[in-house]
């Protein structure tokens, strides 16, 4: 299913009954990024407690690889796994901290990314034209930074669960349109 998502000839489509199966998974990917948007704060809850349940299988992976292959550097092995366990405890015990947490730190690296490209743009002869572009990236990532910071704790509770409805949103759409471009590139 992946490679029929780039392909651009229906020739290489196992078969016709491929597109409208894709388009279902569209416009199911788009309900569930609608529901998502609409219970913004389960959807972090629920977002964290997954990721947290991920870091807890990565902690456990991690140390029983540090103790199945000795070595000098088992010790920094054994730090990440337990690093992995504590903070997948952390999101998985108390998700909504986890997400607050998560979305300082975006707000933080939006800030530093923001404040780096308006220097670029002020110092940047060397950008011509684009360096305007350069200024509007970095004035809009200093604003959502700002929005974002600003808005804790409260932005936290419902932030993550908001960016993975626009993602489901995003994908959904480009699964329901992905059949219908390659059926007009068939046509001519």
């Amino acid at each position: 299913m992946v490679r029929f998502l780039f392909t651009t000839s229906s020739s290489e489509v196992k078969s016709e009954e491929e597109r409208p199966k894709l388009r279902w998974l569209g416009v199911f990917w788009i309900i569930l990024g609608m529901v998502a948007i609409a219970t913004a704060f389960v959807a972090t809850v629920a977002t964290m407690v997954i990721f947290g349940v991920l870091l807890l299988m990565a902690g456990v992976a991690q140390l029983a690889q540090a103790w199945s292959f000795p070595g000098p550097d088992r010790s920094w092995e054994f730090l990440t796994g337990l690093i992995y366990l504590l903070v997948g405890l952390v999101l998985v015990i108390d998700p909504v901290n986890g997400a607050i947490g998560l979305t300082f730190l975006i707000g933080m690296l939006l800030l530093v990314r923001g404040a780096v490209q308006l220097a670029m743009a002020a110092t940047g002869r060397r950008f011509g034209r684009s360096s305007i572009w350069h200024f509007i990236g970095g004035f809009l990532s200093l604003l959502l930074a700002i929005l974002l910071l600003g808005g804790l704790p409260e932005v936290g509770t419902w932030f993550i669960g908001v960016l993975v409805g626009i993602e489901l949103l995003m994908g959904g759409t480009v699964l329901l349109l992905t059949p219908s471009v390659i059926m007009n590139a068939d046509k001519t």
